[in-house]
């Protein structure tokens, strides 16, 4: 499969299609707010993403199950972007810091 975010219906949502071509599909379980940045998790059974589907940009798991996100940014940090997971668990992420 190959997935990437698309304008659906005015909110940016994460799809599949499989390798071979053929028709998109919008991801269930990605059913708020604006999501970018899917990365294949390397499991093979969720994607990470960043997505305002809490509020403010952060950090999620999509499970590929279709079973509900789970949000990942730890406390501390108001807004996160462009997640990655190693093998060993360890999470990479962008934060971006806005002075007053």
């Amino acid at each position: 499969m190959i997935y990437f975010f698309t304008d659906i219906n005015k909110r940016h949502q994460i799809c599949q299609i499989p390798s071979e071509g053929g028709n998109h599909i919008p991801l269930i379980n990605d059913d708020l707010g604006h999501s970018h940045g899917p990365f294949s998790d390397p499991s093979g059974e969720c994607l990470l993403m960043h997505s305002t589907r809490g509020g403010n940009w952060g950090i999620w798991e999509l499970p590929l199950d279709g079973s509900p996100p789970r949000f990942l940014q730890p406390p501390g940090f108001q807004y996160a972007t462009h997640p990655t997971r190693a093998k060993n668990g360890n999470i990479t992420f962008d934060v971006a810091r806005f002075s007053k």
